[in-house]
């Protein structure tokens, strides 16, 4: 004969009512049920081995069951069944160990943020037991093979202030970062059985915390060469200004001129310090793509970041259409979430990668001011249609083309927010 035990649940706190199942087996014949009805008897195992009978059951149809509210306190129980008789037959184990975890879940939340223009990273750490934070918990910081340790406050924070600088010849360095919650003191008691060819065997182990369980979380952050400038004692706003343009921003400038077009918008893109890409709209006229000289260097290491965004934009905007034209609205709809999908799944993949980010995010800005031009286009043409008095149908191609241009601007704004907001965690701007 064997039992195979096992506990319901296996993860809890003090004071929950629990389920001991023993699940009799005739080894003789392919470990089935044995169903005759026989008694057996259930035991409470403390973290020096005494046992404590909790009573004794009859199976029904092979199955003898123990309920019980699982004790207060700090000190582990164990559990274990035993057959008291069936045919006389030596009783074996027909089961794994069962594993049972006593305690207060917690979570620790994780996030990074770097000081501009700086190698000083924050790391902030938050121990929370539901939505309250735990306080005065150690917190165990690992960057690589370097650990540092800080203690939560009455919130649960736990901060950590790390100068890093690239290692290995100045190259940009990754670093792998685990923080952790090791729990507090436990308590462990094992419930175990003795074969009949003299093997011990574990039924149950118990592992109970004082109160909290541990957890951990992690993340992975990459460290660039910073930019060697000369030291200067004072530095005014103007050249506050130059930095924040040269580290990756976006900046509009009004341009007037004495003749034709008289107005133009222009949208100025900067990259590693240089301005990369200025998109002129004109209020009255049709709009130009101007680039810098830089822009052609530049353009050589980056040609794919462009192709990529404008060819994929091409080609779903025209499944799109087609897919109204030819099958309705809803074909259009399922045509516009796949593309938004898909460019969702293309910024999962580069979430932890720099370089990758930085593509997505030249990317998501090219995309957003092509499709802001192409709907101002429309616009334009209808206005100026209606103004000189001429009144043509809309075509349902241009129709379609418009409203998926027109949807996906704000699509392509939240990319470029997230692009951008994970390069600033990930200390890439």
């Amino acid at each position: 004969m064997g039992i195979e035990f096992s506990v319901s649940p296996k993860d809890f706190v003090p004071n929950t009512s629990i389920l001991l199942n023993a699940t009799v087996l005739d080894l003789r014949y392919n470990n089935t049920r044995y169903t005759p009805s026989c008694n057996v008897d259930f035991f409470e195992v403390n973290p020096n081995g005494g046992e404590t009978k909790l009573g004794t059951n009859d199976t029904s149809n092979g199955v003898a069951l123990w309920r019980l509210d699982y004790p207060s306190g700090t000190v582990a129980r164990a559990y274990k069944a035993l057959i008291v008789s069936a045919e006389g037959t030596p009783q074996n184990i027909a089961s794994s160990p069962v594993q049972l975890t006593v305690g207060t879940a917690t979570r620790l939340l994780l996030n990074v943020t770097r000081d501009f223009n700086s190698t000083r990273h924050v790391f902030n750490a938050k121990l929370l037991s539901g939505s309250s934070g735990v306080s005065s918990k150690t917190i165990k910081l690992k960057l690589n093979q370097t650990e540092y340790g800080n203690t939560t406050d009455a919130d649960g924070l736990a901060q950590f202030v790390l100068w890093l600088s690239p290692q290995a010849e100045n190259n940009q360095t990754n670093y792998n970062v685990v923080a952790s919650f090791e729990g507090d003191v436990t308590s462990l008691a094992t419930a175990s059985f003795t074969l009949p060819n003299g093997t011990q065997y574990n039924i149950c182990t118990t592992i109970q915390y004082d109160s909290f369980k541990p957890s951990s979380n992690s993340t992975s952050i990459t460290v660039r060469p910073q930019t060697t400038e000369g030291a200067t004692t004072l530095i005014s706003q103007e050249q506050l200004e130059a930095d924040a343009r040269a580290n990756g921003q976006l900046r509009t400038e009004p341009r007037f001129s004495l003749g034709y077009p008289w107005l133009r918008l222009h949208f100025i893109l900067a990259f590693d310090a240089k301005d990369v890409l200025d998109v002129g709209l004109s209020l009255i006229g049709d709009d130009i793509i101007v680039p810098y000289n830089s822009f052609f260097t530049w353009l050589n290491n980056f040609i794919g970041v462009f192709a990529k965004p404008i060819a994929i934009s091409y080609i779903a905007t025209e499944v799109a259409v087609w897919a109204a034209m030819n099958f309705g609205p809803p074909a259009f709809a399922i045509s516009l979430l796949a593309s938004i999908g898909i460019k969702a799944v293309l910024l999962y993949l580069a979430w932890n990668y720099v370089d990758d980010l930085k593509s997505a995010f030249i990317g998501a800005w090219v995309s957003m001011i092509l499709g802001a031009v192409g709907v101002i286009k429309m616009l334009h043409s209808g206005l100026v249609s209606l103004a000189c008095g001429f009144l043509t149908a809309v075509k349902a191609v241009a129709f379609w083309k418009f409203l998926y241009r027109f949807i996906y601007i704000p699509v392509n704004l939240l990319f470029l927010i997230l692009t951008l907001n994970r390069l600033s965690a990930l200390g890439g701007i």
